[in-house]
């Protein structure tokens, strides 16, 4: 286990045991009352080789840090003064969510790991997975954005300008209901749309807000405004958006298939026309007088090294064609599930698409065919008398 993430688990053994958490000296320097046991021994241990256990108090008197003794205070009662370690995107240990709010980065990110001290809780609060959710959607939909000590504005333009701060409290984070639906409306087609429109919708909302430094939290404060404004006007876009345009969506994804395939075919022939002129080159220059010479051996040799490369070609053009496939495969489904009023007039031409990718199939393995069969001959050739030996050995063997 590596050291970092022994001493946040040696950590939360030591909260989750203890009697009770002082935060007199602050949120990052807490001391427990803990009934020290022999379990607890080595987590001390651990925590004051790395110097986040600070002092241990017994009786008023600071018994060090030197962890020989500890093992000796096994029964007792201790107060030990905790140094907790800066939260960092994999871990962190805090006293509260505000605690973590301090740091700015966790506006808009959540820790990998995170545990609530007060709360005894490794659970990330569905409304702060929901507010962290919204700040990087504003960030995705911003005309701008600014990164300032960690600190993310948002810039908007429509006629006038408005920022968005992405800064808040525990007190200001809410429950976004359908937030990771309106996330995922925009991996879905017409992506530039969509953002215009939220961006529109959000404009509205923040020019409302009663200053600018309140945006973010007027616009957590009428998220379903927002929400409810753009699918109004998303639908209003939708029932105008004709049939053409759809297709002519369309008939740009097919014509970048149909380079695919363009592009692949073509290396397929590169590699189609070399095979033969290998084969010509390569069958002039066997010695038929004498078969087992060093110059046969090394033509063997290079022809069984270029099979070998176009083997490995054929092999990557199967995993392309397979990849073609699958996107076309993707593409019919999804128009025959959102667009079916349009979907009869495209299945011809993705039905062209599969055919010319069979094609294609075919005739690779014509060709490999061909290929293996032109060097397992000259191989054959090669070893021509021990192949005669061999059969006559078997003849001898079995048939005399």
């Amino acid at each position: 286990m590596p050291l970092a993430e022994q001493k946040y688990n040696c950590l939360i053994n030591l909260f989750q045991a203890c009697q009770s958490v002082n935060w007199e000296e602050g949120d990052r320097n807490p001391s427990i009352e803990l009934d020290l046991t022999s379990s607890h021994v080595g987590d001390i241990e651990t925590l004051m080789d790395c110097s986040t256990v600070t002092a241990c108090i017994l009786g008023g008197r600071d018994q060090g840090t030197a962890t020989e003794n500890i093992e000796n205070l096994v029964g007792q009662t201790l107060s030990l003064e905790i140094q907790l370690p800066l939260p960092k995107d994999d871990f962190a240990i805090v006293k509260n969510l505000d605690a973590l709010l301090i740091y700015k980065k966790f506006l808009t990110r959540i820790p990998q790991h995170l545990y609530f001290i007060d709360e005894n809780s490794s659970d990330i609060p569905a409304s702060y997975a929901d507010t962290v959710a919204f700040s990087n959607l504003l960030k995705m939909i911003s005309d701008h954005h600014d990164t300032d000590d960690e600190l993310l504005t948002c810039l908007f333009y429509d006629g006038v300008k408005v920022a968005v701060t992405v800064r808040y409290s525990a007190s200001d984070i809410q429950e976004l209901t359908g937030i990771n639906e309106l996330r995922q409306t925009f991996e879905a087609p017409r992506l530039k749309e969509r953002i215009r429109i939220l961006r529109s919708s959000v404009i509205k909302s923040a020019l409302s807000s009663p200053s600018e430094s309140s945006n973010f939290k007027h616009l957590l404060d009428n998220f379903h405004k927002i929400i409810t404004i753009y699918e109004q006007d998303w639908n209003l876009y939708v029932s105008d958006f004709s049939l053409d345009e759809i297709l002519d969506e369309l008939e740009e994804k097919i014509l970048s298939i149909t380079d695919k395939l363009s592009a692949a075919l073509s290396d397929l022939q590169k590699t189609m026309i070399a095979i033969p002129l290998a084969i010509i080159f390569a069958a002039p220059r066997i010695d038929t007088n004498n078969i087992q010479t060093l110059t046969n051996g090394i033509i063997v040799a290079s022809v069984w090294i270029f099979a070998l490369f176009t083997w490995t070609f054929f092999s990557n053009h199967k995993r392309t064609l397979k990849f073609i496939f699958d996107e076309i495969d993707g593409q019919q489904a999804f128009v025959e599930e959102k667009h079916t009023g349009v979907a009869d007039k495209v299945k011809d031409k993705y039905k062209g698409l599969r055919e010319r990718g069979r094609s294609q199939r075919i005739y690779r393995r014509v060709t490999g065919s061909l290929m293996w069969l032109a060097v397992i001959a000259i191989t054959a050739l090669f070893f021509l008398p021990q192949l005669k030996i061999l059969k006559a050995y078997l003849t001898v063997k079995f048939f005399s």
